[in-house]
């Protein structure tokens, strides 16, 4: 399987696109640009504007997929290799701060990314900033596993 993450950020000014990248390159999951046409199954009303700044997520950089981060199984944490909790709910956590960090730093008033299993689209959510982690983990608890949605976050 290959959980997928992958989205992108209305940026309103250059100079926030440059804190994105900066705060990025810190980090140690992977979150790479990537093409707007690498953005499978969105609709066409949830394509990205040209000041977008579009991105894929995985589990470390260079990585493709965010499959440890979104598995949503529990690990043994003796004798997994994968360096990230054995808790699911904690690994998600990871990917939901990383993308709230995103959110702000970019001070954007709209995000919109989609989390799935082989990028296969179910869902589409509208959320704000202060309800995303709560309802990504609500959302993977009742899906046991990624949600198959595509979140427009707002402010």
């Amino acid at each position: 399987m290959s959980n997928d993450v992958c989205g992108y950020i209305e940026i309103p000014k250059f100079e926030n696109t440059n804190a994105l990248k900066k705060y990025i390159e810190g980090i140690e999951i992977g979150v790479q640009e990537i093409k707007p046409e690498e953005l499978f199954n969105y609709p066409e009303k949830l394509k990205p504007s040209e000041s977008s700044y579009i991105f894929l997520i995985g589990d470390r950089p260079g990585s493709k997929n965010a499959t440890y981060l979104t598995d949503y199984y529990e690990y043994d944490p003796f004798t997994s290799t994968t360096g990230f909790p054995s808790n699911p709910t904690e690994r998600l956590k990871i990917l939901t701060n990383t993308l709230t960090e995103m959110f702000n730093i970019s001070k954007t008033s709209k995000m919109v990314i989609a989390i799935t299993d082989s990028n296969q689209v179910s869902k589409i959510k509208t959320i704000k900033i202060h309800n995303f982690e709560r309802t990504i983990l609500d959302d993977f608890s009742i899906n046991d596993g990624p949600p198959d949605t595509i979140y427009i976050i707002e402010r």
